[in-house]
């Protein structure tokens, strides 16, 4: 939380998305058929592409991904 709020602070755009009872990184640990460890990532992935496609990055979410190491 105090990491959004510092992005904020700094003049960036954050969200925050608090789900009961997971700890950070849950997603890396948890049963990976568990609801929550396959719709988190999911909807960061989602996220993540709308940002990248409004950015006009030219690029598109492919390049960004494998350079992030994150999405597929």
């Amino acid at each position: 939380m105090a990491y959004a709020d510092a992005i904020r602070w700094a003049g960036g755009r954050a969200e925050l998305h608090v789900r009961p009872g997971a700890f950070h990184g849950f997603d890396t640990y948890a049963a990976p058929g568990a609801a929550l460890s396959r719709d988190a990532p999911e909807a960061r992935d989602r996220r993540l592409r709308g940002v990248v496609a409004r950015s006009g990055s030219g690029g598109g979410p492919g390049r960004w991904a494998r350079r992030a190491g994150g999405m597929t």
